[in-house]
């Protein structure tokens, strides 16, 4: 009810509303990036896990299954250096970071050369 909005939301000196326990999640999320190594390598783990369970898993919607790759991923990541399971996520999450940089600077000069092949 109201009172539940009340814990949540608290008045900004500016006038405005301000949700709290954001800097809790903030830090949370900073720690995790941290533990994983980075956050592109943390995004990178996940994606990778979600592509391969969906592969894996045919027989189970993509979405569900996407969501359970992704998860175990996401999982994977946090678990201590020297672990089998977390270096190889972190490994993988890594190399799909360094690919997905590539492919956006690939992108950004194919659009600038595009732009000056206009002109």
């Amino acid at each position: 009810g109201a009172s539940d909005l009340s814990a949540l939301l608290s008045q900004s000196d500016a006038g405005g509303w301000r949700v709290r326990g954001l800097s809790d999640v903030r830090r949370a999320a900073q720690a995790y990036a941290k533990r994983a190594g980075g956050a592109k390598q943390a995004v990178g783990a996940a994606l990778a896990g979600g592509l391969v369970s969906t592969a894996v898993l045919r027989d189970v919607p993509y979405v569900p299954a996407a969501l359970v790759g992704a998860t175990g991923g996401a999982f994977a990541v946090q678990l201590p250096q020297g672990s089998r399971a977390g270096d190889a996520a972190r490994q993988v999450g890594r190399q799909v970071a360094t690919a997905w940089d590539w492919f956006v600077e690939e992108c950004r000069h194919g659009a600038a050369a595009s732009r000056r092949g206009r002109r």
